[in-house]
């Protein structure tokens, strides 16, 4: 059984635990911190980017299903009465009926060359943080104590491989403050290797988006993403840096004698 958990970030207690029925994810924290509110709060028409084909109002019973079927689901950041942060994974062969962000890249349901096929592997669906408000909260290991908790279930569950796919190569230092999960370099550092990418040829348009777009009214912050734009735009940024890619970590067949989180686990799995 994984327990609650807290962690100190300057000076105040972030909470984590595991979804339960005190609040079934029903709206994202990407953009604040927020009071849960029970019931219906995305409508029919609104959608998770990373599971674009669940209806807004289904995304509760979607999670509900999910978490009586496997045991959990999710795994949640909480600072006092407020979400700062949410964790969803599920199995791979849900995650391709349900279409979730990447799902074309799956490869085979069942792989015997490789070994990894559906079976044994979790999808991680989305890493969703409060880029606004609680951005005070961002950086100081929420997001990976909440990876760290979906590892421990994940091995105490008898899942093998957990999978990231379609997430970015970092070219922007913010994508992990606007993003629904986090760039290649999060989950390098969390153990996970990279197995599939493709490259993303920004368009004209999508960099004139990105130019418009500044959530945090921060000066520095559009000074930077003005100099990356021109760059990219003048081919001098590393191809690698604009792509989209898969990551897969193995567990280790026993943890380690410290725990989910020692550093010879993670050294095992960046060796695979």
């Amino acid at each position: 059984m994984i327990p609650t958990t807290t962690i100190r970030v300057d000076g105040k207690t972030v909470t984590l635990r595991l979804m339960d029925e005190s609040w079934l994810i029903n709206q994202c924290a990407g953009a604040h911190p927020f009071k849960p509110r029970p019931g219906v709060v995305w409508q029919a028409h609104e959608r998770c980017a990373r599971l674009p084909e669940i209806a807004g109002d289904e995304f509760p019973n979607m999670l509900r299903r999910l978490r009586d079927t496997y045991g959990h689901c999710a795994a949640i950041a909480w600072h006092d009465e407020r979400v700062l942060g949410h964790l969803v994974w599920m199995p791979r062969h849900e995650a391709r009926t349900l279409r979730a962000k990447g799902f074309e890249c799956f490869g085979p349901a069942a792989d015997d060359a490789t070994g990894a096929g559906d079976a044994g592997t979790l999808v991680v669906v989305n890493l969703a943080f409060c880029s606004l408000s609680g951005h005070g909260f961002r950086r100081k290991g929420v997001g990976r104590a909440m990876v760290d908790m979906m590892l421990a279930w994940a091995w105490e569950h008898g899942w093998r491989r957990i999978e990231a796919y379609d997430v970015t190569g970092g070219l922007f230092p913010w994508d992990w403050l606007d993003a629904c999960i986090p760039p290649r370099p999060f989950w390098e550092h969390m153990g996970f290797a990279v197995f599939g990418q493709r490259l993303h040829a920004y368009t004209e348009e999508e960099l004139d988006g990105l130019l418009a777009d500044n959530p945090r009214h921060d000066d520095r912050e559009q000074e930077e993403k003005r100099s990356i734009v021109a760059r990219v735009r003048a081919g001098q940024v590393d191809e690698a840096l604009m792509g989209h890619f898969d990551l897969r970590l193995v567990l280790a067949e026993k943890p380690p004698e410290n725990g989910i989180d020692a550093d010879e686990y993670r050294a095992e799995n960046k060796a695979k």
